[in-house]
């Protein structure tokens, strides 16, 4: 038949490692980033000293899978936390009802 089950294994296991090492990756960045934009928005420099710290550790502690932040990360998730709790809910919701959406949680309030 010609199937050959170590050769897909293989595949398979190192397909697992790489998704593995970019969930990895990706919740770190996260983590950090969060920590920064939470210590823009809080004007508390330690905080975001804390997560400059972590992103150099980070990076040279996996130099195969470096952590590159953006300033323009940071500011979208400051201008996240900046708006009301309507506006974050509403932004959610799929563009069809988006408008009932807020009238909805208008009427609430």
């Amino acid at each position: 038949i010609g199937f050959q089950p170590n050769n897909v294994a293989r595949v398979q296991g190192a397909t697992r490692q790489v998704q593995n090492m970019i969930a990895q990756n990706k919740i770190r960045e996260k983590e950090i980033t969060d920590q920064w934009a939470q210590g823009v928005f809080e004007k508390d420099d330690d905080k975001v000293q804390g997560a400059r710290d972590a992103l150099k550790r980070w990076n040279e502690a996996n130099p195969a899978a470096p952590i590159r932040i953006q300033m323009p990360q940071i500011i979208k998730r400051v201008k996240a936390m900046r708006e009301d709790k309507t506006t974050r809910i509403a932004k959610t919701a799929p563009s069809e009802i988006r408008a009932s959406v807020r009238r909805e949680l208008a009427e609430k309030e």
